[in-house]
């Protein structure tokens, strides 16, 4: 009996998983081909002849290639600045470095509409209030405007790397350097950044997909500057009339082949890590902490930061959300509470609020449930396979995953239901709920698993009563991970909802789209307190259970 339940378990994490990640596929890819209308290859003929596609491919690129430039740079200053000077207040600093992470991209956008808009952002009423001058000194409706929002937002993962990567390498080295008489930088560019070269280059290419997947910022800030990327083209196929589905699918595959390709060789990046070795004969020895000129630039450059991507953001958001109407002059500003009291009387953000937090919810847990079984089965089993399975919606930029979800599911009974937005978030969080939760089972000794099979315990019983207690607190974490971008998810629920199925982020979307820029603001604040106060208890309860 228990063997044949054992089969039965293993039988449903892949047809989870074939549901979830391959069926999508299949679908969008008869469409993108023109077989779905009988005229086959027409989406390419008439991609090929677009006259926008070369601009369209140079911004996509263009945009990927300088955000990662100065993502890479601002995150390698910033570990530099924690790890390897005597910074006062480096716990802050890496607070406040890690708040945008924390933060919707289309939020950020939102913050920065606010701070530049050519007319009336606060930035540019300053600067005519202090020089007389007509013309703005910033308008957030450009390149360097779509590139600085995403740069801001991307550039802490950078710094979590190269972080880690600094925390691992044996001082030995830049100890002998500096006895030697070797500059503070001519010890980082010539020892310490080689070494942490891995995680730089895995970084880049990581921060490069993010870019090319970027819908939000590009969508919101790119329109007024007629600045169009790959995702941004896919959305304006389909809501642009008369809207040409099979046109956006084609566009959403050559997308989908980019990004696996870039995975692809980010996977061979990271595999090939472990080629960056310092050996030596003697212990792990800590880096002195240095101090001057250098340290004071670092300083500079990472509380400028955090102004720049913290601290003026949200000032922003809040002075918006008490702001009775937009206007170009400070002394015409009045601030009033009606903003979040039509906000919050708003029959729309009611039903947004209920339906992110049930679809956030919901698919964080069954995506932990999936995860943890292909955990089990990739790590106990050796069925490597389920890992990679899971792992393949990475690939999927998430406005093309909602769109191949459409292909998928229209004319069925959960079309417009919240159960679509369900199924499309738990595709979306597999791969970080099981990357999160293969770490610490691979960590559990293999001894325990066998005694509950040999004590006629089948799989689900020995996953929930042995593995899963024992790393509660991963599993809490991955579940917190995946709720926390439901919260904050536009790209998979842009094509999805419906009136009755909508969720904030799209509510948030609207908001602009509409002009309405005071309850966009404050409903942005509102999302951006409830991360910091998910990710306040989560770290109560990560002590907890670590003390237990």
């Amino acid at each position: 009996m228990s063997k044949y339940l054992d089969k039965g378990v293993l039988g449903a994490v892949w047809l989870s998983l074939i549901v979830l990640v391959l069926v999508p596929l299949v679908f969008i890819v008869p469409a993108g081909l023109g077989l779905t209308d009988g005229n086959f290859l027409a989406p390419v003929v008439k991609f090929l002849n677009d006259e926008r596609l070369p601009a369209v491919l140079r911004n996509t690129f263009l945009l990927a290639t300088c955000v990662t430039i100065v993502s890479c740079i601002l995150g390698v200053l910033f570990a530099l600045a924690v790890e390897r000077t005597s910074m006062r207040f480096a716990w802050l600093a890496h607070q406040m470095i890690m708040v945008p992470i924390l933060v919707s991209p289309l939020v950020g956008a939102v913050a920065w509409v606010t701070l530049a808009r050519p007319s009336t952002g606060f930035i540019n009423v300053a600067w005519r209030t202090l020089t007389g001058s007509r013309d703005p000194l910033f308008s957030i409706y450009s390149f360097a405007g779509i590139a600085l929002v995403i740069s801001l937002h991307v550039a802490p993962y950078v710094y979590i790397n190269v972080r880690n990567a600094l925390q691992n390498i044996d001082g030995a080295m830049e100890e002998a350097a500096a006895i030697l008489g070797s500059h503070t930088l001519t010890t980082w560019f010539r020892i310490t950044i080689p070494l942490a070269m891995p995680a730089i280059l895995s970084s880049a290419l990581l921060v490069f997909v993010l870019t090319l997947e970027t819908f939000s910022v590009v969508g919101l800030l790119g329109g007024p500057a007629g600045f169009v990327t790959l995702p941004f083209s896919i959305y304006l196929a389909i809501n642009l009339p008369p809207g040409d589905w099979n046109y956006a699918a084609f566009e959403g595959l050559l997308l989908i082949t980019i990004t696996g390709l870039l995975m692809i060789l980010y996977w061979k990046v990271i595999g090939a890590s472990g080629q960056y070795a310092a050996i030596g004969g003697k212990g792990f020895r800590l880096v002195s902490k240095v101090g001057g000129k250098v340290q004071g630039m670092l300083v500079v450059v990472v509380w400028s930061y955090a102004v720049i991507a913290v601290v003026l953001p949200v000032a922003a958001l809040l002075l918006q959300s008490f702001l009775g109407f937009t206007t170009s002059r400070f002394d015409n500003m009045i601030f009033t509470l009606a903003n979040w009291q039509r906000l919050l009387d708003a029959p729309a953000f009611r039903l947004a609020f209920a339906n992110t937090m049930i679809v956030g919810a919901v698919a964080a847990t069954i995506a932990v449930v999936i995860g943890l079984f292909v955990s089990h089965f990739s790590i106990f089993e050796r069925m490597r396979s389920l890992e990679w399975l899971a792992g393949l919606p990475l690939a999927y930029p998430g406005i093309v995953l909602g769109m191949a979800f459409i292909f998928t599911y229209n004319g069925t009974f959960i079309y417009g239901t919240l159960a679509i937005l369900i199924l499309a978030y738990v595709t979306q969080f597999l791969p970080f709920t099981t990357r999160a939760l293969s770490a610490p089972v691979m960590q559990l000794d293999k001894g325990m698993d066998e005694a509950g099979k040999i004590l006629g315990a089948y799989t689900m019983r020995r996953v929930m009563r042995i593995t899963a207690p024992i790393v509660r607190s991963a599993v809490f974490s991955a579940w917190l991970i995946a709720f926390t971008r439901g919260i904050r998810e536009l790209n998979v629920s842009i094509f999805l909802y419906t009136p009755a199925t909508i969720v904030m982020p799209v509510l948030i979307w609207n908001y602009m789209e509409q002009g309405t820029f005071s309850q966009a603001a404050a409903l942005s604040l509102l999302q951006l307190f409830a991360m910091l106060f998910l990710v306040a208890i989560a770290e109560r309860l990560g002590r907890r259970f670590e003390s237990v």
